[in-house]
């Protein structure tokens, strides 16, 4: 089960581990969710992609593409750049409100 859902209630994203009937969230059943832990150094790509999304499905295509780029060279850049950190791996980075 591959679903992932954004809990407003505390700001995160969180996997779905098991099948849920409707209500059971990250608080109410906790053993059925895995927060999703997103390295903060990810923020400035995770948003150009977020608004070539955007733009993507505005019809803007010739932006979109422009972002989408931007996006992926932010990612690369970044994951170069922590590529021989070891807390870049093991230790969690987590992107808060």
């Amino acid at each position: 089960m591959a679903s992932q859902v954004y809990f407003e209630t505390t700001g995160d994203w969180y996997n779905c581990l098991t099948a849920t009937a409707a209500g059971e969230s990250p608080t109410s059943a906790p053993a059925k969710w895995e927060r999703l832990v997103i390295p903060l150094a990810l923020r400035d790509a995770i948003v150009a992609h977020a608004t070539a999304s955007l733009l993507y499905e505005d019809g803007q295509t010739d932006k979109a593409r422009l972002e989408f780029s931007r996006a992926e060279r932010l990612r690369d850049e970044t994951v170069f750049r922590h590529a021989d950190t070891p807390e870049w791996h093991h230790r969690p980075h987590v992107v808060t409100r």
